[in-house]
């Protein structure tokens, strides 16, 4: 039996991936280096994850307009890869999974 994956994403600068299996073990993948790295990153799992967390991203007080495009970008590529690669997803903002 193939093992299952949850997925959560962060689309910040320093952003990556967590991986979580069905049977508790965990993987962490930092953002890849080009687009192509990191869309590697998630067709590897794209069969064996069922759910995917996205943070959603804003804009902060003080935040310099280009890194509040940077991070924009960043998660609308994201998004089209989870979309392109028929990963399900959900949008959460930052702390909504916190215990």
């Amino acid at each position: 039996m193939e093992t299952a994956y949850f997925l959560g994403v962060d689309p910040g600068f320093s952003g990556g991936f967590g991986l979580i299996a069905d049977n508790g073990d965990g993987l962490v993948y930092p953002m890849g280096e080009t687009e192509h790295d990191t869309a590697a990153i998630l067709q590897e799992y794209s069969g064996c994850i069922r759910l995917a967390a996205l943070e959603s991203v804003h804009s902060f007080p003080g935040q310099g307009i280009a890194s509040t495009f940077k991070f924009g970008r960043s998660y609308g590529f994201l998004r089209g890869l989870l979309t392109a690669f028929k990963i399900p997803f959900v949008d959460v903002t930052p702390g909504t999974l916190r215990r």
